[in-house]
């Protein structure tokens, strides 16, 4: 299941995010904050609009615009709970990534296989 993260341009630059998002699989966690809150600012547990996810989700690629980087987070549908997505729609948060590894070759899309016949 795909869900999109923007980040600050300020905060991930292209060649960071092309070296340690783009073809991995990471572990850790999103965090999204109260509408108006900034994402830096620190909250108590289990305040009223605060919600997190953990867990291991694959980033295949991201693009990029002037202000910003969309990373495409895809979760797999047993590892979370759908309803605690829709509470990260529109919102501030914080992405934060504790393991990264390489996506495994069976996981990427479109790449070549090394099986195609020479003519």
């Amino acid at each position: 299941m795909p869900n999109c993260v923007t980040v600050d341009r300020g905060s991930l630059t292209v060649a960071q995010a092309d070296k340690r998002m783009c073809e991995r699989r990471l572990k850790g966690s999103i965090e999204a904050r109260p509408a108006g809150e900034h994402p830096d600012q620190g909250t108590l547990d289990g305040m009223d609009g605060d919600a997190q996810i953990d867990g291991v989700f694959d980033v295949k690629g991201f693009s990029v615009s002037k202000d910003s980087i969309s990373l495409g987070l895809t979760f797999a549908l047993a590892s979370v709970n759908v309803g605690n997505l829709a509470h990260f729609a529109k919102r501030s948060g914080k992405l934060t990534v504790l393991e990264s590894e390489a996506l495994p070759d069976t996981e990427k899309k479109g790449e070549d296989d090394g099986d195609d016949e020479e003519e």
